[in-house]
C-alpha cells in the first residue's frame, strides 16, 4: 500500500512555466515537486508527478477524498 502523499507545493507564475517548461517538468518528474500555477493572482492549475495523480485517482475511487475535492479539506 502506498503512503499518503503530503508535500508543500511551490507556487509559480504562469510566465515562469511559459519560459521554462522543460526545467519545471523535470522538477516535477525527477524531484517529485508539486507546482501550483498562478495567473493574475489566481491559482489556475496544479502540476504533480503522474504517480501522485494515480494515487489521488485511486484514493478518490475508494472514497478517501472529501466531496469538496480540495486536498486537506
Amino acid at each position: 500500500m502506498q503512503k499518503s502523499i503530503v508535500r508543500k507545493p511551490t507556487v509559480i507564475p504562469a510566465t515562469l512555466l511559459n519560459r521554462h517548461p522543460g526545467e519545471l517538468l523535470k522538477r516535477v518528474s525527477v524531484l517529485g515537486e508539486h507546482l501550483i500555477v498562478e495567473h493574475g493572482n489566481f491559482q489556475i492549475a496544479v502540476i504533480i508527478p503522474i504517480q501522485d495523480y494515480q494515487y489521488f485517482i485511486k484514493a478518490e475511487g475508494n472514497g478517501v477524498l472529501s466531496e469538496s475535492k480540495e486536498v486537506g479539506a
